[in-house]
């Protein structure tokens, strides 16, 4: 009975290539195309009008402001926010679908 010894190096893959900082060019290429996808995002839908985003604003808002989490109940949206949302013509189009969406000056 023979026994046959492999050499590891022959079985294993040739390393993935490297760009900067010696992180894979694949990890690089997924990145950019995140970044370029979040940047279309950014692009194509106005602000708030994201399903729960006006709530994860106001979180943050009043995180930044307080340093705690909000207690619930909720009381609302800041003055400042609504101001923000008025002027943008939040009210007048979500849950409108006839109503177009302000993205300019009007």
């Amino acid at each position: 009975m023979t026994t046959t010894v492999r050499d590891s190096s022959a079985a294993a893959a040739p390393p993935a290539p490297r760009g900067p900082r010696g992180i894979p060019r694949v990890a690089w290429l997924c990145a950019l195309i995140a970044a370029v996808n979040a940047l279309a995002w950014s692009f194509f839908i106005p602000p708030f009008h994201v399903p729960d985003e006006t709530a994860h604003f106001a979180y943050i808002q009043y995180l930044g402001e307080k340093g705690t989490p909000p207690k619930h109940p909720f009381a609302g949206f800041s003055r400042d926010e609504n101001q923000t949302l008025g002027a943008l013509g939040f009210y007048t189009t979500i849950g409108n679908r006839n109503a177009r969406v302000a993205t300019g000056p009007r």
